[in-house]
């Protein structure tokens, strides 16, 4: 360590990095690093550094409510002070992960509404103040507000005072989520039982004109297995327990068109009846350990840098142009005990971006997930931008099923992708993205 401090007083940092690495957990080498960091990126990239390293140190281990409330208090505060940096980009997905997890303990949280994340489109303006959030939208931008992460049974409740609002329950794209939209004059409520936004079904249509007159009004949502509930200022109005198809997914708040006028939320809180998962990192493609499968199933793939998060790689996948077949690309992987399903930030280069499928692999057989949510999440992210998607292993079939065959996790050996679908045109030469690929795990 002496030669490592030498080397950080005259400026190599790379025989320090060296000498650092080789000091394993010497008492040394921590304080050592943070100097390297702070030569190396700069006194206010390696303070954001060292703020997230504790974040996640305090995220070890099982969360309880109180912990987790603490947890998510420390996120919003790395994101307040350490937001704008690039190193605060590079991690958005452990950040969003961590996230994730915390908001999964159960118990009802409140919402400060100026941590809640916002996407805004065009001209909306958001702001925040005395506890309320305001939006103003014309006509054809929106405003997403982020509620919940991706989860199955929740509670949530909020107050706003506005002309309408829309929201989507177990978002992954439309198929197996719920959409409300609250007007001054009409209350609907649809479900989406298969892919797309034309396959949906009707639950409740009320044309009222008093049904959301001006003023604040308490909205109450709650979904349990298959069944759904909305109540208005305490009043039922809408209640199922038929879903057709029940996905996971997160929930968002669709503001637009406000008229000229705001719209305004306040008082909003969710409780999350899931039971605790955490995640696991799998693969943050920073290396490449991925193949083609075979010539006929060839995939063009490469690491480039993210085009979300700075500082990083994700990795680029384009059907070669000379298969046929699905592409298909494959990598060793060993589940732990316990595990539930897997979640990866995924993007498409351009509209009409091949499709994506999951595997698992086991010897010689195959077993196969649903991924329509996957793809019906794909069709309807813009080109360019990310999409946190949820692969459950409870929706995974086996493809060839030996008779009396069983899936045994702890047998699985091989991960695999298949990219594009047998069509002679699917997907030739454009690209998907795959980034911070996790295993969740039932705590």
């Amino acid at each position: 360590m002496a030669r490592a401090a030498r080397e950080l007083a005259e400026k190599d940092l790379a025989g320090a990095e060296g000498d650092i690495t080789a000091a394993g957990a010497h008492p040394c080498a921590a304080p050592c690093q943070r100097v390297l960091d702070g030569l190396r990126m700069g006194q206010v990239e390696a303070a954001a550094k060292s703020a997230w390293a504790a974040v996640v140190k305090s995220g070890r281990g099982k969360l309880t409510a109180a912990s987790a409330k603490t947890l998510l208090t420390k996120i919003a505060g790395f994101e307040k002070a350490h937001g704008a940096t690039k190193y605060a980009a590079s991690v958005a997905g452990d950040i969003a992960a961590l996230k994730g997890r915390a908001g999964l303990v159960g118990g009802w949280r409140q919402l400060a509404v100026d941590s809640i994340p916002v996407d805004i489109t065009g001209g909306a303006r958001v702001s925040t103040a005395g506890g309320v959030l305001i939006a103003t939208v014309p006509q054809k931008d929106h405003v997403t507000l982020h509620l919940l992460p991706p989860c199955g049974d929740f509670q949530m409740k909020f107050e706003y005072n506005g002309p309408l609002y829309e929201s989507f329950m177990r978002l992954a794209g439309y198929h197996g989520s719920v959409n409300v939209i609250v007007a001054k004059d009409v209350a609907v409520v649809r479900s989406y039982p298969q892919p797309g936004p034309h396959g949906r079904r009707s639950i409740m249509r009320k044309n009222q004109t008093d049904i959301a007159p001006p003023g604040w009004h308490m909205v109450e949502v709650g979904m349990k297995g298959r069944a759904f509930s909305l109540k208005l200022d305490g009043k039922v109005i809408s209640s199922v327990d038929d879903l057709q198809t029940v996905l996971r997914g997160e929930t968002v708040l669709y503001i637009w068109d406000t008229k000229g006028a705001d719209f305004r939320l306040r008082n909003v809180a969710v409780n999350i009846l899931d039971k605790p998962v955490r995640v696991r990192k799998l693969d943050d493609f920073e290396a490449n350990q991925w193949k083609s499968i075979k010539a006929n199933c060839r995939v063009d793939l490469r690491l480039i840098p993210t085009v979300k998060r700075t500082g990083r790689h994700s990795l680029e996948l384009k059907k070669a142009e000379d298969v046929i077949h699905d592409g298909m690309i494959s990598r060793p992987v060993r589940l732990p005990p316990g595990a539930k399903g897997l979640r990866f930030w995924v993007a498409r280069a351009v509209k009409g971006a091949p499709k994506l499928g999951v595997f698992l692999r086991a010897g010689g057989t195959n077993f196969s997930f649903d991924s329509s949510q996957l793809n019906s999440a794909m069709a309807e992210v813009p080109p360019g931008e990310w999409r946190h998607v949820e692969v459950p292993f409870d929706t995974i079939r086996m493809t060839t099923w030996p008779k009396g065959g069983t899936l045994d996790l702890a047998k699985i050996d091989t991960l695999v992708i298949k990219v594009g679908d047998n069509k002679t045109t699917q997907g030739y030469g454009q690209a998907v993205y795959i980034d911070d690929m996790e295993v969740l795990i039932q705590e």
